[in-house]
């Protein structure tokens, strides 16, 4: 199980195993550690959704 996750260094409280970052157009790193010790890290990026014309846009990241 998830012994604990950071969000750009902070501790976070999980609900249901979720937890959700707002959605603000920056890069955030997110850390998590099992209870074995094992931690993996992520690099995120949140986008705000944009309306035009009464239809929302999604701006995200292209992958190459």
């Amino acid at each position: 199980g998830i012994k604990e996750m950071k969000v750009d260094g902070t501790p976070v409280t999980m609900t249901d195993g979720e937890y959700t970052i707002v959605a603000d157009n920056q890069e955030h790193t997110v850390v998590v550690t099992d209870n074995a010790g094992n931690k993996t890290s992520y690099t995120i990026t949140v986008y705000e959704n944009y309306m035009t014309n009464g239809e929302e846009v999604y701006t995200f990241p292209l992958e190459k």
